[in-house]
């Protein structure tokens, strides 16, 4: 059995403006209830557009407000979180 569902681009279902201030200098850990097989960092303009993808924040190059969505992948599924973050 398959479920499969669609939505809106990440940028459609968050404001920007409403954005959480982080800071890459310290820390971000995701907490998953079951940690995924393997996540991605996906980093969304304002246009629907993929302008880079990553495997940590560590690696995160874009400041300012964007939105981010954290592709993440067990066996059962895939699962998309979307976040608007004004990175520091």
């Amino acid at each position: 059995m398959g479920i499969e569902a669609d939505s809106l681009p990440p940028s459609e279902i968050l404001n920007v403006e409403n954005a959480i201030d982080v800071d890459l200098n310290k820390p971000i850990k995701l907490n998953f209830e079951k940690e995924p097989i393997e996540y991605q960092i996906r980093v969304w303009d304002n246009e629907n557009n993929v302008i880079a993808t990553y495997k940590d924040f560590d690696d995160v190059k874009e400041k300012g407000k964007m939105i981010y969505e954290i592709l993440a992948t067990w066996k059962a599924g895939r699962v998309s979180y979307v976040v608007a973050l004004n990175v520091q």
